[in-house]
């Protein structure tokens, strides 16, 4: 994908704007997950010296100054991270929320205050149940959905494009000095920052049909990437409702794939501790693991 020279920069107010060309690149380019250079490929709207957002087909980045584009994902951490510092405006014995194909980090981020992960299918993203009666404090999806409750115990859904995450973004600066930038330093010094990875592949509406429905007993494997397999799941231990596919888990890996509710393909993501060069494997690995329930019977 060739990235503009002007990307990931103020705008200048003499350059006109195609708003068909944006649209079409929208809906027609697929930037990497993370990909520094095709984070910015559609180029940036921003308010000069304010926090806003970057938005794509799909993943949607919160703009900072200290460090540019902060990948939804990592947006996601550093909100995480900064509630929880400021446990103040959180009830002591909430849990925190997230989907099953959300980042691993979040996991480490509430384990160090104590507490305890809530992990959900993708379907029960705006956590309805457990948000409004003050077991969870917050719910994390995937892409930089969010839900999470106010003061006055109503309860915050934001899927992607709304204002609270720069209204959040301007109460890190407030509270701590710090913009999200800067403050998505300081897990990842404390924990090594993983690698990720979010693929798609064709399937057929029944594939991704037989894929739904998986059940644990169709993955023959044993291992992945050279790892035992800790976990195969079917259903969110969170909730224990299916999540429309499967995650399999290893001591220093993850990786949930699942049907896609639109097209005719079904997604993978992947998440590894190791190193980058796991990733093609892990996505090499996990389409042989589901080739013979869809393919092959």
């Amino acid at each position: 994908m060739n990235v503009s020279p002007l990307a990931g920069k103020p705008p200048e107010q003499n350059i006109p704007i195609s708003t068909a060309r944006l649209v079409s690149a929208s809906y027609t380019g697929i930037p990497g997950a993370m990909v520094p250079g095709e984070e910015v490929a559609f180029g940036t709207s921003v308010n000069r010296g304010s926090f806003s957002f970057y938005t794509d087909r799909d993943p949607h980045s919160i703009l900072t100054k200290s460090a540019g584009l902060l990948h939804p994902d990592r947006y996601l951490q550093v909100a995480i991270l900064f509630l929880l510092q400021n446990q103040a405006l959180l009830a002591k014995t909430s849990a925190v929320g997230k989907t099953v194909n959300t980042r691993q980090l979040i996991d480490c981020i509430a384990a160090k205050p104590n507490r305890k992960m809530c992990n959900v299918h993708v379907e029960s993203k705006r956590f309805d149940v457990g948000l409004p009666g003050g077991s969870l404090c917050f719910g994390a999806g995937e892409s930089a959905g969010v839900s999470f409750p106010g003061l006055n115990v109503s309860v915050w859904t934001i899927d992607k494009n709304r204002f609270i995450h720069p209204l959040l973004s301007a109460g890190f600066a407030a509270t701590i000095g710090m913009d999200p930038g800067k403050l998505y330093i300081n897990p990842t010094k404390e924990y090594v920052e993983p690698f990720y990875d979010r693929l798609e592949a064709k399937a057929t509406p029944g594939q991704k049909e037989k894929l739904k429905n998986l059940s644990s007993t169709e993955i023959k494997h044993k291992e992945l990437a050279d790892e035992n397999m800790d976990s195969i799941l079917i259903k969110a231990p969170g909730n224990n409702t299916p999540i429309g596919g499967v995650k399999v888990v290893t001591i220093n890996t993850w990786v949930a794939t699942g049907p896609s509710g639109t097209e005719d393909i079904y997604e993978i993501y992947a998440e590894s501790f190791l190193k980058k060069d796991y990733l093609k494997r892990i996505n090499n690995e996990v389409q042989a693991i589901v080739y013979a329930p869809l393919y092959l019977n």
